[in-house]
């Protein structure tokens, strides 16, 4: 599923225009949407799951004025803020050397789902940091 870069509405396969912003598509049926850039809109997403480049996505041009590339950015800066608070609570008492495995690997397993939606080509939104997102991305689009 294609993207509009203007304003991120899900596109038809057969959409020549976005039926949110009227952007004109010029694709027709021309498969997958790639944007200007050497990569498409749903691998940005993903590699921004990775961190440093969610920040690179947001600064350069043809990303930082899509909202699909921009929401995973931002979720992906916010989910590793707040990822880090059960993790330094873990930290000192005795009780977070038993627990610290599985809160790492319950966070791996968030981060992994996030990665793979993201790569499908979906908005997969965590309860607070997705809402937040996605307010984020539409603010400054």
């Amino acid at each position: 599923m294609a993207f509009c870069s203007g304003c991120g509405a899900a596109l038809d396969d057969t959409a020549n225009f976005c039926p949110r912003c009227g952007r004109p598509c010029g694709r027709a049926g021309a498969g997958p949407r790639v944007s200007a850039a050497a990569i498409s809109d749903n691998v940005a997403a993903a590699l921004a799951y990775f961190l440093f480049p969610a920040i690179f996505f947001l600064l350069i041009d043809p990303y930082r004025n899509n909202r699909f590339v921009r929401f995973h950015c931002f979720q992906s800066i916010a989910f590793a803020i707040v990822s880090m608070i059960p993790r330094l609570a873990l930290y000192l008492p005795v009780a977070g050397l038993f627990l610290w495995p599985m809160l790492e690997l319950a966070l791996f397993i968030v981060w992994l789902v996030l990665l793979v939606k993201a790569f499908q080509g979906q908005k997969f939104k965590l309860p607070l940091i997705g809402e937040w997102a996605e307010d984020q991305a539409v603010k400054a689009a």
